[in-house]
């Protein structure tokens, strides 16, 4: 759904959508990634900033709760 956002972004000439567009394909550097808060008027990618972030801590909780670092 981002990428879809960022690419119509794209389209609309939003230049600056180029990087967070790419970064929705590497889902493992998207959830990693401060681009998307870069927006924070935007909704759509807030909302994504937002769902990364979440994302992010499941992901170390997991890693934590297995006992790996």
């Amino acid at each position: 759904m981002c990428f879809a956002h960022c690419t119509a972004a794209l389209a609309q000439g939003k230049k600056e959508h180029a990087i967070t567009s790419q970064l929705c394909l590497k889902c493992s550097d998207s959830c990693f990634s401060e681009a998307c808060g870069k927006f924070p008027d935007d909704k759509q990618m807030a909302d994504c900033a937002k769902s990364c972030r979440e994302c992010a801590a499941a992901c170390q909780a997991m890693v934590k709760a297995a006992g790996t670092t």
